[in-house]
């Protein structure tokens, strides 16, 4: 079976601190390792940021690919696909963020619901959580019939425990991840500064974003700067190290699901996430949830925790148990049954046309 992906505006890579990126890599890669499967990647060859000048590309190389099956990684290339007629089409929608958010960013996020709104006319959509395949049968009028949900992965022989792994004498907390508001920093902040009152801790924030500046502010007016460091962007092959060395990941982000959660908890890492749109599907039973902007409730599940080595024991476990049920691997193999099904329905569908077109002509020769 020949598989044809457009990535665009996004590229396959695991190392640009992306998720949408690293989704494309790994499915890219996985698929391409199935003997079955041959694949062609389309990625936009420019570095200009015009999308326009990237999607006129796009579609160039479109008109002189041909595959069984036509993937968009994202919404945004999907329009590519449909310019071109290539069928079948999949597209991968990751998130409704857009039309969650959308009074945060008008007019970015307004050109991003454009995009969404063209899902409703592809033959098969994957997404990656229930949360999300109900909102999208519910905002576009989907079926849901129509709606793949495959989780994302992790790679257990990259996140994985290092061995003899303990607790910390001094708590380490960490948050990694792009610095915006969305992202609820001021949440881990604010509950460090209330753990700090009477525990010794240090907070670890990873990532880049323009509003550290900020965030660096409330850690000193909350009595905690000295316990604060900014790490800025953490390269992916150092993430496992990362990890590995702190005590307790934080997820407070208000737009839902990351892949952190996952790899932290592959290398036992012990996760407190805000419950919020699809991040607690991911948590599970694997880590422990609060309600956004509850801060004194993100410190009592801190506390619960890292109050003992039992206790930390106890929720690293659990989180690398958890972790076993996410793979790339297994998101890999349930999207290719996609494509497998999608293309037996078509020849299907070819065969029910050629049939009817015979008996037609039969009785029109009567």
């Amino acid at each position: 079976m020949e598989i044809c992906y457009v990535t665009i505006p996004n590229y396959p890579t695991p190392s640009s601190g992306r998720g949408q990126d690293r989704y494309a890599y790994e499915l890219i890669k996985g698929v391409a390792e199935l003997p079955q499967a041959r694949v062609t990647s389309i990625s936009s060859r420019t570095n200009k940021a015009n999308y326009l000048i990237k999607e006129l590309e796009t579609v160039s190389i479109l008109r002189t690919t041909h595959a069984n099956v036509y993937h968009a990684t994202s919404e945004y290339g999907l329009r590519s696909i449909l310019i071109t007629r290539r069928k079948p089409t999949v597209v991968t929608v990751h998130d409704l963020i857009p039309y969650l958010f959308l009074k945060h960013s008008p007019i970015v996020y307004a050109n991003q619901l454009v995009q969404l709104s063209l899902a409703r006319l592809a033959d098969r959509i994957i997404t990656h959580s229930r949360f999300y395949r109900e909102l999208l049968t519910r905002v576009y009028r989907i079926s849901s019939e129509l709606i793949d949900v495959n989780y994302y992965g992790v790679d257990h022989q990259v996140f994985h425990r290092r061995s003899g792994r303990t607790r910390n004498s001094i708590p380490r907390v960490l948050f990694l991840g792009s610095l915006k508001q969305l992202k609820g920093i001021r949440d881990i902040i604010e509950a460090v500064a209330r753990f700090a009152k009477n525990s010794q801790v240090e907070l670890l924030i990873a990532g880049r974003g323009k509003h550290w500046k900020d965030l660096k502010e409330v850690a000193d007016d909350s009595d905690i700067g000295n316990l604060t460091s900014f790490l800025g962007f953490v390269d992916e092959k150092d993430l496992p190290s990362l990890y590995n060395s702190v005590d307790a990941l934080v997820w407070p982000s208000r737009s839902g699901f990351g892949l952190p959660i996952l790899e932290a908890m592959s290398c036992g890492t012990p996760v407190v996430a805000a419950e919020c749109l699809d991040a607690i599907e991911y948590v599970g039973d694997g880590g422990l949830a609060y309600k956004p902007g509850d801060v004194i409730g993100l410190e009592k599940r801190l506390e619960s925790i890292l109050e003992s080595d039992k206790s930390w024991n106890y929720w690293s476990e659990r989180a690398w148990n958890w972790s076993q049920k996410f793979s790339w691997k297994t998101m890999t193999s349930q999207i290719f049954e996609t494509y497998r099904n999608l293309t037996r329905t078509k020849e299907d569908e070819n065969l029910r046309s050629i049939e009817a077109n015979r008996i037609a002509a039969f009785q029109n020769s009567w």
